[in-house]
């Protein structure tokens, strides 16, 4: 059973939505602004939702049954691209197998995420959506020019060198945050470790009104359904109006479009018997735009609870789960960001909070990827006590002039 769902309204904004088609409201109401996406970036928008889509699925099967999940993928991508950009060789590999970039070029990456970006803060003037990005780096370290300079060009970064030693260093970085997500998010770095270096962060904040509002009159205790055959009451909020539909196999959705109609809102509401776990489970980037391509205008009689809620996960485990363990490891190679340093990625923290309400919905969502000095290389005993094969090479051709074997080591004369 194929069953789809909308997660975040700020990501897949980058796809054409339904406007309402009421002839009344579409003479008052701007239609959607148009968005061409090249084939490199309709690549990167398919890599980075079957990215969420993964990473959701992991965290609802992780999470205790009955608790909410509410991740900004589209923020985490660009953190950890960010850190992708000084990862080499096989930690570059296993990051972009991670974040469905394998087969993307790092320049189509980069390119890609600028001008996505540049599209989503410009569609709409009826919505506030912002994205920041920056990267704190402890003043004593050196970082490689090359990868500030990618980070600024193609991501805005603001990049800034901090005594992390400093007590206030980290409610700078936190301020930022703070700053950056209107309160919404007050703090992503807990603790600035002697071990580390460098931290890159995106910042998210969305905001849309509603272009179809629910007046608050309207708005009343109703009953709402949980996994556990509880009843809770909840704030529902009421309206009857015509806006995008479609009909699943073991679905319905409606599209709730804000502002001029380019961000939306798609809630799926599962048949009876149909868990959540079922929907999320099945998302893929195929026939998630086959959906966005389906909706059609139907009358509804639309019941939609009020919510607001915070949430954050460390998301070092699920990363290592998803392919990427190595570049949380001694074994991780960051060479793009200090030639000489051994560097790890320590944690990756996400944090989020999202209110829906008759007016739209707030929205906003912090990543925040550490980065640390490791160990020393691993020692390992290499006691060669028994029978070996050895050679001799040139080092760039790598042609080998002698190779042989020694059974026993012998001193002939």
């Amino acid at each position: 059973m194929k069953l789809l769902i909308r997660i975040l309204p700020v990501f897949a904004s980058a796809i054409l939505l339904f406007s309402a088609c009421d002839k009344n409201k579409e003479q008052s109401v701007l239609l959607p602004k148009k968005i061409i996406l090249t084939s490199e970036q309709q690549e990167l928008v398919d890599a980075s939702n079957q990215f969420g889509f993964k990473m959701l699925d992991g965290l609802v099967k992780d999470e205790p049954a009955g608790k909410n999940v509410f991740i900004s993928p589209l923020s985490i991508e660009l953190a950890l691209s960010m850190t992708l950009n000084g990862a080499m060789e096989e930690t570059n590999d296993a990051m972009r197998t991670a974040m469905q970039f394998s087969d993307m070029e790092m320049s189509d990456i980069n390119i890609s995420f600028k001008n996505l970006m540049n599209e989503l803060l410009s569609v709409d003037k009826k919505v506030i959506a912002e994205i920041a990005n920056s990267i704190w780096y402890r003043n004593t370290f050196d970082v490689e020019k090359s990868f500030i300079d990618v980070n600024k060009e193609y991501y805005n970064a603001e990049v800034k060198a901090l005594d992390f030693a400093s007590p206030g260093a980290k409610d700078i970085i936190n301020n930022w945050v703070s700053e950056k997500t209107k309160n919404k998010i007050p703090e992503i770095v807990d603790e600035i470790s002697p071990d580390h270096v460098m931290f890159l962060i995106n910042a998210i904040y969305f905001k849309g009104i509603w272009q179809s509002e629910f007046n608050p009159d309207e708005t009343a205790m109703k009953p709402f359904y949980l996994e556990t055959q509880n009843t809770k009451m909840v704030p529902m909020m009421i309206q009857n109006e015509t806006f995008p539909f479609y009909t699943g196999d073991g679905f319905i959705a409606a599209d709730l479009p804000y502002g001029r109609g380019n961000y939306s809102m798609v809630v799926l509401l599962p048949d009876q018997g149909v868990g959540v776990e079922e929907i999320v489970a099945s998302l893929n980037p195929t026939d998630w735009n086959f959906m966005m391509e389906g909706f059609m205008p139907a009358d509804l009689n639309l019941q939609f609870p009020k919510f607001r809620f915070s949430y954050e996960k460390e998301l070092k485990e699920m990363l290592t789960e998803m392919g990427m363990g190595v570049a949380f490891s001694d074994f991780a190679d960051f060479r793009g960001i200090n030639q000489e340093a051994r560097l790890a990625i320590s944690e990756v923290k996400h944090k989020t909070f999202v209110e829906v309400n008759e007016e739209g919905t707030e929205a906003a969502a912090a990543t925040s990827v550490g980065i640390v000095v490791t160990s020393m290389p691993l020692t390992y005993d290499f006691n060669v006590n028994r029978p070996f094969v050895f050679a001799i090479r040139e080092k760039f051709t790598n042609a080998i002039l002698f190779i042989g074997c020694v059974k026993e080591p012998l001193l002939e004369d």
